[in-house]
């Protein structure tokens, strides 16, 4: 019986992985905007529930250069935002269903109850540190991809 599973388990060892069906890779959420300055491209974190919305960036100490969080709606509405707890400045850069961006607000202060919002629909909105835009030139209107990212935005039961 001992020769039996030690056999069995030789040979389950020794099989050749299945390659039939190829793994495709998994490309990390990140948003690319094209600048005068060139291409920047950041990682981001993904907030598309109810929960992760509203907790955000609140409680970082800090954000790298080359990251982000992007905000995922359901649909297209007014949405706002709030520095409650939020100890960085951001800027928010607001983005329509097309993938285009259509708002941004700078350097958002912190620990503020205080709501912004761009007075338009958004279903994205990407939240970066303070200062981004300008440093690399980026507004309303700069061409922008985002690659990884859910397709269909979390329904949440009501």
């Amino acid at each position: 019986m001992i020769f039996r599973c030690a056999l069995i388990s030789t040979l389950i060892a020794c099989q050749s992985p299945d390659t039939s069906a190829a793994a495709s890779p998994v490309t990390p959420p990140q948003a690319s905007f094209t600048t005068a300055k060139g291409n920047v491209a950041i990682k981001l974190e993904i907030a598309d529930t109810q929960k992760t919305r509203e907790a955000g960036l609140m409680h970082r100490k800090s954000l790298p250069k080359d990251q982000g969080m992007l905000f995922v709606f359901s649909k297209e509405e007014d949405h706002r935002f709030w520095m409650k707890n939020t100890y960085l400045h951001l800027d928010m850069i607001f983005v329509n269903a097309a993938g285009k961006i259509i708002g941004i607000i700078e350097n958002a202060e912190p620990g503020t109850l205080h709501t912004r919002g761009i007075n338009q629909p958004s279903l994205y909105v990407i939240e970066v540190n303070g200062g981004f835009c300008r440093r690399y030139g980026i507004e309303a209107g700069t061409p922008m991809s985002l690659v990884g990212i859910p397709e269909k935005p979390a329904i949440e039961p009501w």
